[in-house]
């Protein structure tokens, strides 16, 4: 029975140093890398769900699966779901993918197809998106497609209304200087690609800013053209006005002649 005592002690003694070890080289994994701990679950056994949360000043670059990669801001927190779903919480993401996924914020529900995607998550305030090259949709209060974002614009998603639609602004055109620069803060690319992308971002967000201006362009010829037609109801209602009045005013003239 000692022996076996002695055994016992001898296995807890290993079982303990080994999981010292193995703590000791997660801790000196998680001294060199950009995350607050090693996402071993989300990359390496694929295990979900799993979460990431990058440390402050840093940022961090992973494939969430063949043809979905993650670039993490600093302080940016994510939970993966599954291979192709995943919610941003809060701080900054850049998604690189060559298929359909989908996207959870605590503000707006994103499914989005093959393409280039800026997300920023702000607490108590709302969520960011920035559309560089393929289509959003976003789910609202249980509705899907209940909002389109074409390539080279931006929208920000506020708090939820109290029937439970979220407060969607007006698409704008992404600005060139200000998506190119947030993405330079978030993207971990080579300086050649880096380059490439922004290049191949800048015809889009010129064509961008070309359609809104045409919108507006013919927004104001409408008003125009409606308020014109406005202007022409109103002069032939006055000489209609004039007419009847002018028609009045001769039949009590006649009528007092007659008497």
């Amino acid at each position: 029975m000692i022996k076996g005592l002695v055994k016992l002690s001898m296995l807890a003694t290993v079982l303990v140093w080994n999981n010292a070890i193995a703590e000791d080289s997660e801790l000196a994994i998680s001294e060199n890398e950009p995350t607050i701990q090693y996402p071993y679950d989300c990359i390496e056994s694929k295990k979900y769900p799993c979460s990431l949360q990058t440390k402050t000043g840093q940022k961090f670059k992973f494939e969430l699966s063949p043809g979905i990669h993650l670039h993490l801001g600093s302080g940016t927190v994510i939970l993966v779901k599954d291979s192709s779903n995943y919610a941003l919480v809060m701080g900054e993401l850049v998604v690189q993918t060559s298929k359909n996924s989908a996207i959870e914020t605590e503000f707006a529900d994103l499914q989005v197809q093959p393409g280039l995607y800026y997300l920023t998550a702000i607490s108590d305030s709302g969520v960011f998106v920035s559309n560089l090259d393929g289509f959003v949709t976003f789910s609202s209060n249980g509705k899907a497609n209940a909002l389109k974002l074409e390539k080279g614009y931006a929208i920000e998603v506020s708090k939820v209304r109290k029937n439970g639609w979220f407060e969607f602004g007006f698409p704008q055109p992404a600005v060139y200087s200000e998506t190119i620069r947030k993405l330079s803060k978030v993207m971990t690319l080579d300086k050649n690609e880096f380059f490439k992308m922004a290049r191949e971002f800048q015809p889009v967000a010129r064509e961008a800013v070309e359609q809104m201006s045409q919108y507006y362009h013919s927004f104001a010829e409408r008003r125009i053209s409606s308020h014109n037609e406005n202007l022409e109801l109103m002069k032939r209602r006055r000489e209609q006005i004039q007419k009847m009045n002018s028609e009045m005013r001769a039949m009590f003239r006649k009528e007092n002649y007659m008497q």
